[in-house]
């Protein structure tokens, strides 16, 4: 289906006054997993996979901002992605600062975020309009 103004994001969704971080593990975080555990079939298309952490919103969008923003938050994001796989901590890489995270993460961050499926007043959410992710036409 084409994209065109008839298919913009519907006035029910919501943008969020927040900043988002996403986070992708990196081939040497994979390493690490499969080092781990010796028997875990582990399905390496896992990489795809990204965690998506939401942080404050701040004045300005730009390298320095976003280095402030992951000098903060990334002991606790890279805590949160090994205990993930591992809750053993003796078994996590020792990441010290942001040249070692980033050996095992890669960030992407966005200004933007918006939840499409926004919540009506009462707070509830109906299962019966789900969608059909099926590829059937």
């Amino acid at each position: 289906m084409p994209i065109d103004s008839d298919n913009l994001v519907d006035e029910d969704s919501a943008f969020i006054d927040r900043f988002a971080i996403a986070v992708r593990p990196t081939w040497k975080f994979l390493e690490w997993v499969n080092g781990i555990d010796d028997d875990s079939a582990y399905d390496e298309s896992a990489v795809l996979i990204q965690s998506i952490y939401l942080v404050q919103e701040m004045d300005t969008f730009d390298l320095d901002t976003i280095t402030t923003l992951m000098s903060h938050y990334y002991q606790g994001i890279a805590s949160n992605e090994f205990a993930a796989w591992s809750l053993d901590m003796n078994d996590w890489p020792l990441i010290r600062n942001l040249d070692e995270f980033f050996q095992y993460f890669e960030c992407v961050p966005s200004d933007t975020v918006i939840d499409l499926v926004a919540l009506d007043d009462s707070d509830s959410y109906d299962e019966s309009e789900e969608l059909d992710w099926s590829d059937e036409d």
